[in-house]
């Protein structure tokens, strides 16, 4: 890495890249750092940062056999090679269906086969939840299975609890509905708030300010991307609305779409959404004619510049290996920053690639913004302050 230090973020590739035989060397990726698993087996991660809207990587060389049998979870401590730490976290003993609780904690148990948690992970903490239809449908639970430790001391045990966060007279409640069909997208941390994210049905915030007591939980509709600026402080969505009404697949001849940006407000002990930028693909396309006529999807917002926001851009069709674009807009003057070649489809196939491009093409799925590379110029600087 030069001088200049790391990128203060990146959008990481969810495809991680497996390279028990051809692992990469300091120059293509210098973050670097080995673990233990629960079962004694070595292994090693390196990342390649890139500056957005370029792709960063994450490879593994993961040399016993097994790996993909089970399954640890790991704080990665970020700084400088060789500095730079892995931590596994305890197990987590995800609470079981008990219908017949309804507050207070829940006894610790193995995972029901049915149960569908979402984990996040962070320097000093870890959180997962269970949404569940109880008997009485006029009221939700979530079954939240927590650990709060300092930063070198993950051997505490979980917490788990119950909270009740949803509760009407009304069995037709639409809130009550969309709980109902809940789906976990995306885990993100938002201010004094945990979100559970449902795209298609709104956020759960859990306020974790009110820790060790017991923490409370709210629900809010809400658009289709998610994405958290201003160092934690503001939530970002996006929404893309097509023409067409298809849910994925190209657009039909004659149709276009519309790009819908918002902000959580937040005031007074309430939360609302403010619009702030709209655009059409009709604008975009008469002002960047080299631009695909292609769906955009998966969006993000920049961190570092929330006016602009980066979308995934898909080559539909019979090819089995797709092509796929990165395209950058500033949604404030509706104008296209960048659009570059993530994956090369067929031709792509004869280069170190060609597992990404395998599935990439089977599951499109979006890029994974991360913060963790401030805190490797935050330990550059520390230690040359020392120097």
């Amino acid at each position: 890495m030069s001088a200049a230090g790391f990128p203060s973020w990146v959008f990481l590739e969810p495809f991680v890249f497996r390279r028990d035989d051809d692992f990469p060397d300091e120059s293509k990726a210098p973050i670097r750092v080995t673990g233990t698993t629960s079962w004694g087996a070595s292994f090693r991660i390196a990342f390649s940062l890139a500056e957005p809207p370029h792709i960063s990587r994450l490879y593994a060389q993961l040399p016993v056999p097994g790996f993909l049998d089970r399954m640890n979870f790991f704080i990665f401590n970020a700084n400088e090679h060789p500095s730079s730490s892995l931590k596994a976290l305890p197990t987590c003993p995800e609470p079981a269906f008990d219908y017949t609780r309804d507050s207070g904690r829940v006894p610790p148990r193995r995972r029901l086969p049915d149960a569908t948690p979402a984990c996040l992970m962070s320097l000093t903490w870890a959180s997962e939840l269970t949404l569940f239809k109880p008997i009485n449908r006029n009221k939700v639970f979530a079954d939240i299975c927590l650990l709060r430790s300092d930063r070198d001391q993950l051997g505490v045990p979980w917490e788990s609890v119950r909270v009740e966060f949803l509760s009407t007279n009304d069995p037709g409640d639409a809130d009550l509905f969309q709980i109902c069909w809940w789906y976990t997208d995306a885990v993100i941390p938002f201010d004094k708030w945990l979100c559970w994210i449902d795209y298609h049905r709104g956020i759960l915030f859990c306020d974790m300010s009110k820790l060790p007591n017991q923490p409370t939980v709210s629900f809010i509709c809400c658009y289709r991307a998610v994405s958290v600026v201003d160092s934690g402080r503001a939530l970002k969505f996006v929404n893309i609305t097509r023409d067409d009404g298809i849910p994925f697949a190209a657009l039909k001849p004659g149709t276009g779409f519309t790009i819908t940006c918002h902000t959580l407000m937040l005031g007074g002990g309430s939360m609302a959404w403010k619009e702030d930028y709209t655009v059409t693909s009709g604008e975009l396309w008469e002002a960047n004619t080299r631009l695909p006529r292609q769906i955009l999807m998966f969006p993000r917002v920049d961190i570092d510049r929330p006016h602009v926001a980066h979308f995934l851009s898909v080559q539909f069709g019979y090819a089995a290996n797709k092509k796929m674009w990165v395209v950058s807009i500033d949604m404030s003057t509706k104008t296209v920053e960048s659009f570059s070649l993530h994956i090369n489809g067929d031709e792509g196939r004869k280069t170190d690639d060609a597992d990404l491009i395998e599935y990439r093409s089977m599951a499109v799925v979006p890029f994974i913004p991360c913060e963790f590379p401030k805190f490797l110029n935050l330990s550059r600087k520390k230690r040359e302050h020392m120097e």
